[in-house]
């Protein structure tokens, strides 16, 4: 991971907080010197924005959350994650090839720590599943929506909110029949 990945990283996991030069140096084992060139050059890209704060004479780093360009880069953060994590091919593997679907916070890029991760999965067949292990590599919790076809099928009408965010979503394996 080169520099630049590693404070994106730290502003990606956790969007809502506001960083220090020195504090950014230590949670991404850099020296002071090149958070300051990287995060100014994040600046330019709009992705966050540097303030001194008068009190501490500090400059404030914060990760500009409502930025078109700064959630479609977390975005691909946080998908690029979960596959990285195994958690698709083990639900492929164990589900028979289903549709998984990411939805909720971590699909809009307005996740948190303490977020979970939402996947609407359509299959054959429901089976109990123990993700432990991927919580523990994501430190995430995931929550799984299992559903049969023809349960989503009843879903369209019945559940129709549900519905809405899970087409809001990304597809992460598998394709989705709308009509």
């Amino acid at each position: 991971m080169d520099s630049e990945e590693k404070v994106l990283e730290v502003l990606f996991e956790n969007s809502n907080k506001e960083y220090h030069v020195r504090l950014l140096a230590k949670l991404t084992n850099l020296n002071p010197n090149t958070i300051i060139n990287i995060t100014d050059k994040l600046k330019k890209e709009s992705l966050l924005t540097k303030q001194k704060d008068v009190d501490t004479n500090r400059v404030l780093i914060k990760a500009k959350i409502q930025d078109r360009y700064f959630k479609l880069k977390k975005k691909f953060y946080n998908t690029d994650k979960i596959y990285k994590s195994g958690l698709i091919e083990f639900l492929e593997e164990k589900l028979s090839y289903p549709t998984v679907i990411l939805f909720g916070s971590y699909a809009k890029a307005e996740n948190h720590v303490e977020s979970d991760i939402d996947l609407f999965i359509i299959c054959d067949e429901k089976i109990e599943l123990d993700l432990n292990v991927f919580e523990n590599v994501l430190n995430t919790k995931i929550q799984l929506f299992i559903h049969t076809k023809q349960e989503f099928k009843k879903m369209k009408t019945n559940n129709k909110e549900l519905i809405n965010n899970v087409l809001n979503g990304y597809i992460m394996t598998g394709y989705l029949e709308v009509l």
